[in-house]
């Protein structure tokens, strides 16, 4: 199982909103604090309906992200690992990762206009995967953040747009 992270994440969000295991399962709707607890130690993971809960009622999308990249085989094929940090770190960082990418930009469109990467190309375009992937390393945290404050519970308690 690949849920260390998960599992911080999960104790951090539910000890930021200064929740005791059994409000936190209260708020999600289990029945006792020996599931949670199994959750937050890693030693179970949440079913997708669960951890949906979850990130709702602590108002947490990242931890969503999280689930899906480290509790999911097509998550951990797929998606990027992401960067956890506070709100003012992140977007120092993601300054510092736009300004690396303006470096090479040069480089990456000179590579990648003729839709192949050639042998003698190899070594600058690790660079600049290298690059692309430090900088949705610290977009999508940014974009996750933002993307649940427009959205809001429908009837059955999935997540709709809210058009404001």
């Amino acid at each position: 199982m690949h849920v260390r992270e998960f599992s911080m994440l999960l104790v951090k969000a539910r000890k930021e909103r200064r929740l005791t295991q059994e409000q936190a399962c209260l708020l999600i709707g289990i029945a006792d604090t020996s599931t949670l607890s199994k959750w937050e130690t890693g030693k179970d993971i949440p079913s997708e309906k669960m951890a949906s809960k979850i990130v709702q009622a602590y108002d947490e999308p990242v931890l969503g992200y999280v689930y899906l990249h480290e509790c999911t085989e097509l998550g951990r094929l797929v998606l990027p690992p992401i960067v956890h940090t506070d709100l003012d770190n992140l977007t120092l960082r993601f300054q510092k990762e736009y300004d690396d990418i303006k470096r090479i930009q040069m480089d990456m469109i000179s590579i990648a206009c003729d839709g192949t990467v050639e042998e003698h190309e190899q070594e600058r375009w690790h660079i600049v995967q290298k690059e692309v992937a430090d900088l949705a390393g610290v977009s999508l945290p940014l974009i996750i953040r933002s993307f649940m404050q427009s959205k809001k519970p429908s009837q059955d308690g999935s997540l709709v747009r809210a058009y404001i």
